[in-house]
């Protein structure tokens, strides 16, 4: 596989943080080793939203390789909301049933049609989500 460097512009925002998450991660993670895997992971929920049949679909991913990657991915995500009591609504109280029984997974399925994929960014933008920066 071909490496090609390519340059993102990054705020000093992006940067502090950067540098406070190493404090927290392996000593032998460089900066920019520790942005490629910031990178990957926002791939992969990128691709996730990727849904609809024909090219580029889930981002080139093999639909059942983007899921076991995305649950190992979003495990700390969900853990963190959990702590918090801060669990979107449609997962909460999604344990095992007495039955011993795990739910049926969601499947995603397309927005009705009318309702532009900019419109719904939009909506996002202004409601905020689980990877905003405030507090």
């Amino acid at each position: 596989m071909a490496v090609r460097v390519k340059g993102i512009r990054c705020t000093e925002d992006d940067l502090e943080r950067n540098r406070l998450l190493r404090v927290h991660r392996d000593d032998d993670e460089s900066e920019s080793e520790l942005m490629l895997k910031a990178m990957r992971l926002g791939i992969r929920i990128l691709a996730a939203e990727a849904w609809a049949a024909g090219e580029g679909q889930y981002g080139g991913y093999d639909p059942q390789v983007l899921a076991q990657r995305l649950q190992a991915d979003l495990l700390p995500v969900l853990e963190f909301l959990m702590r918090r009591d801060a669990l979107p609504a449609l997962l909460q109280g999604q344990g095992v049933h007495s039955t011993g029984v795990v739910p049926t997974t969601v499947v995603p399925t397309p927005p009705p049609a009318g309702i532009q994929r900019e419109a719904s960014g939009a909506v996002l933008a202004f409601s905020g989500g689980f990877l905003d920066d405030d507090e």
